[in-house]
């Protein structure tokens, strides 16, 4: 892994004067995506973000600190492990949020069979202990997240602005970071809702719809997978995520088709079969309707359609840009590319 971050040459429109790799960050990764800013360059602010990241962990990965500097807040997107604060540990699986604080001892470890995939976003400043203090933890500092996909999404919108390199990336980070605070506080479960087996149940098929998407043609297949009924898989949406597993897996689809459509020059053709579509006219109509506009004019005029969208449109504007899931490029770096 390269010990030094590249960084444009005018420091004026760089995110980040920092270029030395922190001592502090995990050295058993098998893909990393890194961002790192100065907090001695707007040290009077009441929230700074010094670091964040994307890590695909290796099957030998463990952290265990004593102490922190900052307070930390870590995501589980993928795989499982295992996280020990305050004398208690917990099984770490996708949607599990995690939290420790300075002066707290800590250790996470990954499943050699299923390498951990986790955000993190490291904080700090006045108001950092207060807002760490809020967070819906439990003891062992830890919360299950009724919706993935929405904490999921700002995690990487976060990554994404803090590799950015712009003289406003910093507050970006700043701002998006109070928005996950917010989606946070909506969407943490309380500890006896999230033990039960219904929500085991959902956070399985959440997971399935948000990895197997691509090759999930409906909702009776994530039902047959899952070995569960389509109708009970219905109550299930509708009691967790307030929404039908049909309409969750579509928008799945179209946010991953027009980021595809926006970010890359794919053909609308090649964007309907990445999203499992074998007809482009069958994908342009329910694109159509998802988004109030043909995915041509869309490409050309990403904002004005995804405005024009049904009642939350607001929402599916910041998925357009976000919803693509990080690939391997090489050893060292996770980045948004598509094949």
């Amino acid at each position: 892994m390269n010990s030094r971050l590249r960084l444009p040459e005018n420091a004026q429109t760089a995110a980040t004067t920092i270029v030395t790799r922190p001592a502090f960050l995990a050295e058993r990764v098998a893909q990393c995506r890194y961002f790192f800013f100065d907090p001695s360059v707007h040290s009077g602010a009441k929230l700074m973000i010094p670091c964040g990241g994307c890590e695909r962990c290796s099957a030998n990965y463990v952290v265990s600190r004593e102490s922190f500097r900052y307070f930390a807040l870590e995501y589980v997107a993928e795989g499982h492990g295992y996280f020990t604060c305050n004398g208690q540990t917990t099984a770490l699986k996708p949607g599990i949020l995690f939290g420790y604080a300075p002066g707290s001892s800590h250790v996470i470890s990954t499943s050699a069979e299923q390498p951990l995939l986790k955000y993190f976003l490291d904080f700090s400043g006045p108001r950092a202990r207060d807002i760490f203090r809020s967070l819906p933890l439990n003891e062992g500092g830890t919360a299950w997240i009724r919706q993935p996909h929405a904490i999921r999404d700002l995690f990487q919108q976060i990554v994404d602005a803090g590799q950015e390199p712009r003289y406003l990336s910093q507050k970006l980070c700043s701002s998006l970071f109070e928005v996950l605070l917010l989606r946070i506080e909506q969407n943490a479960m309380r500890p006896e809702e999230a033990k039960c087996r219904a929500f085991e149940t959902y956070a399985r098929a959440s997971y399935e719809l948000s990895t197997s998407f691509r090759t999930l043609r409906s909702t009776a297949d994530l039902a047959r997978k899952l070995k569960i009924t389509p109708a009970y898989l219905a109550r299930l949406f509708q009691r967790y995520a307030n929404a039908s597993p049909h309409k969750t897996l579509i928008g799945i689809k179209m946010a991953e088709a027009a980021s595809l459509l926006v970010g890359t020059d794919a053909s609308v053709t090649h964007a309907a079969a990445y999203v499992g579509f074998s007809d482009p006219y069958h994908f342009s109509r329910v694109f159509k309707s998802y988004y109030g506009s043909a995915p041509a004019h869309f490409r050309a005029h990403p904002r004005s359609s995804a405005a024009r969208n049904r009642p939350g449109a607001a929402h599916a504007e910041v998925v357009v840009a976000t919803q693509a899931k990080p690939t391997v490029v090489d050893n060292s770096t996770i980045q948004r590319r598509y094949s």
